[in-house]
């Protein structure tokens, strides 16, 4: 349970383009993923006061840590690559608690307007 004055951090809108899709033809070609990435800090982060990043989440290493992962493979399913991403990140940054949301923007289903979106916390 966090306290009620705890501090966060949201990444909003990462995009990178990913191979992915149920079928070997979708995984093709890349389609655009946006990432929205949460962190909770149990405790607020010392940068809040030092101002040095090496006192708090580099935002930059986790969009790194993100397009790397995703740069060579394919993935069918966005629970996958949402939950890959999660480890990968609470592998570097094991205090906060972290949700990544990964938005397929433009899924081949017709009439599907707004993408699909998948949420994993850990």
């Amino acid at each position: 349970m966090l306290p009620s004055n705890y501090s966060s951090m949201h990444v909003k809108d990462y995009s990178v383009y990913v191979h992915l899709g149920c079928s070997k033809e979708e995984r093709t070609h890349k389609q655009e993923v946006r990432f929205n990435i949460d962190l909770s800090f149990p405790e607020n982060p010392p940068g809040e006061v030092t101002d040095q990043l090496s006192d708090t989440v580099c935002y930059f290493e986790i969009c790194e840590i993100i397009k790397k992962h995703v740069a060579e493979r394919e993935f069918q399913l966005i629970e996958t690559l949402s939950y890959n991403c999660l480890k990968l990140i609470k592998e570097r940054y094991p205090q906060p608690n972290i949700s990544v949301s990964c938005h397929k923007v433009t899924p081949p289903v017709e009439n599907l307007k707004g993408g699909v979106e998948y949420v994993c916390r850990g």
